[in-house]
């Protein structure tokens, strides 16, 4: 079973849903999602369009991570060992933006993530989920009046 094509529906008020047609003639349905971003979503779904179709559906990994940084870290590293990998998402709100680069985990890691030209962050190659915490970034940011933004 291949992928063939993917249909974009629009729901009002701002919703996107996902139809995933295949070869066979099955059809799945899912939600991307943004928050109140409908055209960011569907930017989003035709930039990974091309890497979807032809693509057996049963056996793309796209795994979610709506969590901390420390949770990415972890996603990251389960990522590397699935064979069907595709793309990993993340939460948005702890990044931090910074002379044209983005970074992930900045007062949480030493070393945090960096997403590099194509949106792709390098594995860690240290032992167990390859960051070391950074306490006195940690310490600032526990500092901060508590918000949900904040995370």
């Amino acid at each position: 079973m291949k992928i063939t094509r993917l249909e974009i529906l629009k729901v009002p008020p701002s919703w996107v849903w996902l139809k995933i047609h295949t070869d066979e003639g099955l059809t799945g349905l899912g939600e991307p999602y943004l928050e109140n971003h409908p055209e960011s979503v569907i930017a989003e779904v035709r930039r990974l369009e091309p890497l979807l179709v032809g693509r057996d559906p049963r056996q793309i990994e796209a795994p979610h991570c709506p969590l901390s940084p420390l949770a990415f870290a972890a996603s990251v590293q389960l990522d590397t060992c699935s064979p069907d990998f595709l793309v990993q998402e993340h939460n948005e709100v702890n990044d931090w933006r910074e002379g044209g680069r983005t970074y992930i985990g900045k007062g949480y890691f030493a070393e945090p993530f960096v997403l590099d030209d194509e949106g792709c962050v390098a594995v860690p190659s240290r032992p167990g989920l390859g960051v070391e915490l950074d306490e006195a970034g940690m310490a600032a940011i526990m500092a901060r009046p508590w918000r949900a933004e904040r995370g």
